[in-house]
């Protein structure tokens, strides 16, 4: 089964998807120095920015990520004027070829992650100003990212991981270090396949030490996605062999375990803003409710808006 974006009706909306498939995307280079500064009440808005966050440690990666798979990451990644300059670093194919190693991607990699763990830190107070939340504006993004690189799943879809090569480790950072309970919230157009993977894994690792009923309540994660997904037959496979990418992400039986934390909630194509607001407010608002989490942490892909190319979910800003 392949796992290519689904072809639009409209000639011109499917022509800039093949364009958009057929970019190379590279990570931000980040060797470039950056200047260290903070700015304070900005616009009088009382924002913080950090421009240069420290990069992500080992430790962390390692808390959702193998050993194998991080070195294979750092081994792979080309030195400053090698040729080739351009990596294709992920194994699946999915009709493209997306993600792609440079010399500069491992400081991009590691920074990225980073600005996540610092954010946490400082929510947590562990930061010289008080601070409530954060938005970390970073590249390379993470959500189609497993612990050993693809993860198709359930599914035998032939995957790329979608730009991404390192996960939110910054979750698992807030559970380890600060003992909480993490909600993560995925509004991408895309379903988080990668961190669906690493959910399932720490639960199975949950699971093998908590037998108990009562135990398994106190796992704490939960992930939560809305995301476009083509629509499945009654065998449970994707009915259009040319399948919205990646292909996973189909509601969890209640019958399931996994059900417990993760809630997978599909969208059709030319899904409305009224039909999404509905599906969080009465499914992940509640969920979140009786999850009762120490930190909300969100997945925020802006493609399934009407005005993006990337998916058929026709969201618009600003609708109450």
């Amino acid at each position: 089964m392949s796992s290519r974006k689904r072809r639009s009706p409209s000639n011109s909306k499917a022509e800039a998807k093949k364009q958009r498939a057929n970019r190379v995307v590279t990570p931000l280079e980040t060797s470039i120095p950056l200047p260290n500064y903070t700015f304070r009440d900005l616009l009088g808005s009382g924002i913080i920015i950090e421009s240069n966050p420290p990069p992500v440690q080992l430790e962390d990666l390692y808390r959702v990520h193998s050993i194998p798979y991080i070195s294979r990451l750092l081994l792979e990644c080309p030195v400053s004027n090698s040729k080739p300059s351009l990596v294709h670093f992920s194994p699946g194919n999915a009709g493209v070829k997306t993600t792609f190693l440079s010399s500069g991607s491992v400081d991009a990699i590691f920074h990225a992650a980073g600005a996540c763990i610092l954010a946490v830190d400082a929510v947590f107070g562990n930061y010289k100003e008080k601070v409530n939340s954060a938005f970390c504006v970073v590249r390379p993004p993470g959500h189609h990212c497993g612990r050993d690189g693809v993860e198709p799943l359930d599914t035998d879809n032939d995957l790329s991981q979608g730009f991404c090569f390192v996960n939110n480790v910054a979750a698992s950072h807030a559970v380890d270090v600060y003992n909480s309970r993490v909600a993560i919230v995925d509004f991408d157009v895309h379903h988080g396949n990668g961190t669906e993977g690493i959910i399932r894994h720490l639960y199975d690792v949950f699971t093998a030490k908590n037998t108990s009923a009562s135990s398994l309540q106190k796992f704490p994660y939960l992930f939560a996605s809305l995301h476009q997904m083509t629509p499945l037959n009654t065998d449970g496979n994707v009915i259009d062999d040319d399948c919205f990418y990646p292909g996973t992400g189909a509601t969890v039986p209640q019958s399931s375990t996994l059900s417990e934390c993760i809630v997978n909630i599909p969208l059709k194509e030319g899904t409305k803003s009224e039909e999404f607001r509905i599906n969080f407010e009465n499914i992940v608002l509640t969920r979140l409710k009786k999850f009762s989490p120490d930190l909300i942490m969100i997945s925020a892909g802006f493609d399934s808006h009407k005005d993006d190319i990337a998916g058929e979910v026709e969201l618009l800003d600003d609708v109450i």
